[in-house]
């Protein structure tokens, strides 16, 4: 295929770290792990065990687990762990009764009036506010609903990408190299371990 000449050689994988960057490393990794505890509640654990887990598929499949599959598995790990923590806390908390909290609703709604303003631009208003009805309770778990993705995936991401330095600084101190680009694995270079 070729007409005799020599091909360039691949592309290596980077050499290890040294001693005092990995213990740097190390300490650094150890330090932000503690801190992400006490300010994620915990869910950074979650995000560093779901690394690990994607890291030990990847390893499985004959791959090395790449920076932005570690990121995501770090995000869905700490989503996981936020919903556990709220759920935790939420069964914690004091017992709803739900009869109640329709009847406080309900309540509220017959004796609440739309803004003046509002019922001289759509007239009827008020009343149609007092009526509620099946779109109501179709906007707010509609809106519950978006909240609930918006809020998970601000935290998520926030506390897995706490997570994935944490295990980039821990994989860094332990195994000497940093999560691999793709690009690197893709033009030939030997993965890490």
């Amino acid at each position: 295929m070729t007409d005799g000449a020599a091909l360039p050689p691949l592309p290596t994988a980077p050499p290890a770290a040294g001693t005092g960057a990995r213990l740097a490393a190390g300490v650094g990794g150890l330090l932000l792990t503690g801190l992400g505890i006490i300010a994620t509640g915990g869910t950074v654990l979650a995000g560093l065990l779901a690394i690990g887990v994607a890291a030990g598929v990847a390893r499985g499949r004959g791959r090395a687990l790449t920076r932005v599959p570690a990121f995501v598995a770090g995000a869905v790990g700490a989503l996981l762990g936020w919903g556990a923590l709220f759920g935790w806390a939420f069964a914690q908390g004091p017992g709803l009764d739900f009869d109640k909290v329709v009847a406080a609703a309900d309540s509220a709604r017959a004796t609440s009036a739309a803004p003046a303003w509002l019922e001289r631009a759509a007239p009827g208003t008020t009343e149609r506010m007092r009526q509620g009805g099946t779109a109501d309770q179709v906007a707010l778990a509609y809106g519950g609903l978006v909240g609930l993705v918006i809020a998970g995936a601000l935290l998520g991401s926030w506390s897995g990408g706490f997570a994935w330095v944490c295990a980039t600084l821990l994989r860094l101190a332990f195994v000497g190299r940093a999560f691999p680009r793709k690009a690197a694995l893709a033009m030939g270079a030997a993965p890490d371990e």
